[in-house]
């Protein structure tokens, strides 16, 4: 009884012969890979070390930060900034925490999408009333600009 894996009788198990060569045409030419033409590639530049000082310039630099601390005052800028955060409606800052979560995990156009829902969170009665109040009262943020 055959098997329904059995190759029929018909279909060939070796591999077919290779096309006659043309005795006219001229022979393949084998290369020789040490003697090609191929340039060398150029020797790897000298490594440059980096310090922490030169990648925070650059990034102030290109403005992907604000400020530059010293260490000795980082625990009162820190506090600063955390205070500034504070301040303001929880509403407003967990729409924008959100935003930036959602921004950092989905792509674009999914983001952006969010991003509405993100506003329409901080933007009831109670949080509209609440920035009016503050904004009335000349309470300002005092930031440092670049």
């Amino acid at each position: 009884m055959a098997s329904q894996f059995n190759r029929p009788s018909s279909v060939p198990t070796s591999k077919p012969a290779a096309p006659a060569r043309n005795p006219a045409a001229p022979a393949p030419v084998k290369s020789d890979v040490r003697n090609s033409a191929v340039p060398k590639p150029a020797p790897a530049p000298a490594k440059k070390i980096v310090t922490q000082e030169q990648i925070a310039r650059r990034a102030y630099e290109i403005g992907l930060v604000s400020e530059i601390t010293p260490k000795e005052q980082l625990h009162e800028r820190t506090e600063w900034a955390a205070n500034a955060i504070a301040s303001q409606p929880p509403l407003a800052i967990e729409g924008t925490v959100r935003a930036i979560w959602g921004a950092r995990e989905l792509g674009q156009r999914q983001a952006l999408r969010l991003g509405y829902a993100y506003v329409g969170l901080g933007t009831n009665q109670d949080s509209i009333a609440e920035g009016q109040k503050l904004f009335e009262s000349g309470t300002r943020i005092d930031w440092r600009s670049r």
